[in-house]
């Protein structure tokens, strides 16, 4: 009767709903991890650097993203197209430089943002600008800053122009230089994508 008893409990379970290959009757494996990724993230990547915040919009990476001409067209009135701006470069967390910036004419001008910082930093330049000729030096810091015109073409209409200004920081042994550099269009690209979709695609 004895060496039937597991067999009968097994049974007994298995008629309760409880799966026969539960931790019930069976040891847990060292080999299991305590706790589960969550599906509904991607599982950490201990060599992709930690973007700073503000970073919302990504610098390319994607051969059909669609090209915006620059300055772009909008079918709504100025102050709908400034109140976009306003929102956007809030959420990116992209203050506004007060001396420069006349919103109420439609000039907004950021302060500058650095985004990438350390050994990662050529990298992340070279794919929003164009470094200088020759280039041999150490980069250690990347930032930009913009500048968004919005100005009335006619009832109704409204024309946006996008500019970024994009420098490197070089670092020697003897001293630091922010150094200007081509920007090739990415980030204005992406900021006039954001501001279509809050603007013409809601």
């Amino acid at each position: 009767m004895k060496r039937w008893a597991p067999v009968m409990i097994a049974v007994g379970l298995w008629l309760m709903g409880f799966p026969v290959g539960s931790g019930l009757l069976s040891a847990p494996s060292a080999s299991a991890p305590s706790l589960r990724q969550d599906p509904r993230r991607a599982p950490p990547n201990p060599t992709t650097p930690e973007r700073p915040k503000g970073t919302a919009i990504t610098f390319g990476g994607k051969g059909h993203e669609e090209v915006l001409p620059n300055p772009y067209r909008f079918s709504a009135s100025p102050e709908i197209v400034s109140a976009a701006v306003t929102e956007l470069l809030k959420e990116l967390e992209l203050p506004l430089d007060e001396r420069e910036s006349r919103p109420r004419t439609g000039l907004f001008r950021t302060e500058w943002y650095v985004f990438s910082k350390g050994i990662h930093t050529k990298n992340e330049l070279l794919r929003v600008a164009d470094l200088p000729d020759g280039d041999l030096h150490n980069w250690t810091r990347a930032r930009y800053r913009l500048e968004i015109r919005v100005n009335l073409i006619e009832s109704n209409a409204t024309a946006v122009t996008v500019a970024a200004e994009i420098e490197g920081l070089i670092q020697d042994l003897m001293s630091s230089t922010w150094v200007r550099c081509r920007s090739r269009g990415v980030i204005e690209n992406n900021i006039l994508r954001a501001l279509r979709e809050r603007v013409e695609l809601k």
